[in-house]
């Protein structure tokens, strides 16, 4: 069952990802499934830490630049 769950979360995410392709806001370049991949754990992994006491808005603010840094990243290697 929680492979199946992490399966979908991830096909979700992914076909948002392909969206943003289609709006250049995330390089045609990048690979969809791992930019999926890498934003589940980090979402996973911020949602823990949250559970653990973390600033809902640091997390947030964690979360945005992490989003920032990988497309900017891919941006730079265009």
């Amino acid at each position: 069952i929680l492979a199946d769950d992490l399966e979908g979360d991830i096909a979700v995410i992914e076909r948002f990802i392909a969206r943003q392709q289609e709006t250049s806001l995330v390089s045609p370049r990048a690979d969809t499934h791992t930019l999926a991949v890498v934003s589940h754990a980090v979402i996973t992994g911020l949602l823990y830490n949250i559970s653990c006491g973390m600033d809902p808005e640091e997390a947030k603010r964690v979360w945005i630049a992490t989003a920032d840094a990988i497309t900017r990243v891919d941006r730079e290697r265009s």
